[in-house]
């Protein structure tokens, strides 16, 4: 089924697939992967990793579209097998009806893999359907298909969660150095300052961390579940661990048309942000979070930090080339020139900051006390409207 951009649901399946990948291993069994399909990169990937044969299956409408695939690598390559349907079943009922082993980590109500497993499962009811049953703080829609499916006969499955840290895979080790240098929680006065403080509000990552490459977020997911850490995790408060960590803010370009990775700021006061935000339905996130980095703006000398340029219609293009990445549609429902944004092109090396100039502030004392940084911090809870 359709999987989303939901970290918290990938790293649940993940678990699930992590389990059957295993499981065949020790039966010396094959996966059988269908082409185009949404689970496809994650099964596949999680056989390159745990050293499982597989069988990519290419459902076809004759024979003469064969598809052609192309490998550097013949002895490393999936073996590929086509079943030629001449479009009167699709590829998960053709999958479904040739496994001898059905393992079905999501589905979702009335979906194709749905009415699949009830034909496999109307046909024999032996113990060869198992399904995942998720939370429903996780998926509440999958846990009544799996509970649907059930009904017809498939067992029911349930991976517990391994105990694990709140510290985000891969990131113990710098946590705990970072712990040893923190400094102590500074005044916050500052967040009262307009124009002197550059403010970047951390959000909520759906999907690969910025500058993380599909490929690295699956195996993220899946090593992580595979080690019993702490992978699903992409709050605004997990975010800013993750930038403290690296000492780097990542540049995006969802901000700048989509051509030029920035990293956004505003010069407005932080306890200003903090009371006026508001809800995005369009966007499905608050506009600013109680998480982030300030920089003193007297301290950003590199002409990659600008302010940016407001406009309407086609301004974009009268900028010069170089400078487009400053430009922001004024906006018909909402007038951003009341952001008093900032950008950065490309990435921002805390690093080359001196510690002095540099704030962190966090919602509560208990992030604060987990935070880990040499930069000082703030706690600005008080701030949120």
């Amino acid at each position: 089924s359709h999987l989303g951009r939901s970290t918290k649901l990938h790293g649940e399946i993940c678990r699930y697939i992590n389990r059957s990948v295993l499981d065949a291993r020790q039966t010396g069994q094959v996966l059988l992967i269908a082409a185009g399909s949404a689970i496809e990169p994650w099964a596949l990937r999680a056989s390159e990793l745990f050293s499982v044969p597989r069988v990519i299956v290419h459902v076809i409408d004759s024979e003469r579209s064969k598809p052609r695939v192309r490998c550097d690598d013949p002895a490393s390559c999936p073996a590929h097998v086509d079943v030629v349907a001449r479009g009167l079943v699709s590829r998960d009922a053709v999958v479904v009806a040739l496994a001898d082993r059905v393992d079905c980590v999501f589905a979702r109500p009335n979906g194709n893999v749905e009415s699949s497993l009830r034909i496999r499962l109307g046909y024999s009811q032996d113990p060869t359907v198992r399904v995942a049953v998720h939370p429903k703080t996780v998926a509440k829609s999958s846990q009544n298909a799996a509970r649907t499916l059930m009904g017809c006969g498939a067992v029911g499955w349930y991976c517990r969660p391994s105990i694990s840290s709140d510290v985000t895979f891969g990131g113990g080790g710098q946590d705990r150095e970072a712990r040893q240098i923190s400094d102590p929680i500074v005044r916050s006065d500052w967040i009262d300052t307009v124009g002197e403080w550059l403010i970047h509000c951390t959000r909520e990552c759906s999907g690969p961390w910025p500058g993380q490459t599909e490929r690295q977020h699956r195996d993220e997911l899946l090593l992580g579940a595979a080690a019993g850490a702490t992978v699903g995790k992409r709050s605004a408060f997990d975010s800013l661990r993750r930038i403290v960590q690296k000492r780097r803010l990542v540049g995006s370009a969802l901000a700048s048309g989509r051509s030029w990775p920035v990293v956004c700021f505003s010069e407005n006061s932080l306890a200003g942000l903090l009371s006026q935000r508001r809800y995005r339905p369009h966007l499905h996130r608050w506009d600013y979070e109680p998480y982030g980095i300030a920089i003193r703006k007297s301290a950003e000398i590199s002409e990659r930090f600008q302010p940016v340029v407001y406009g309407s219609g086609n301004d974009r293009a009268k900028l010069p080339m170089a400078e487009r990445y400053r430009f922001q549609a004024i906006g018909k429902t909402y007038d951003w020139t009341q952001e008093r944004e900032w950008r950065c092109a490309g990435d921002v090396d805390l690093e080359r900051f001196d510690p002095k100039d540099v704030r962190v502030f966090v919602r509560d004392q208990s992030e604060a006390d987990r935070i880990g940084t040499r930069f000082s911090v703030s706690v600005v809870g008080g701030c949120v409207s």
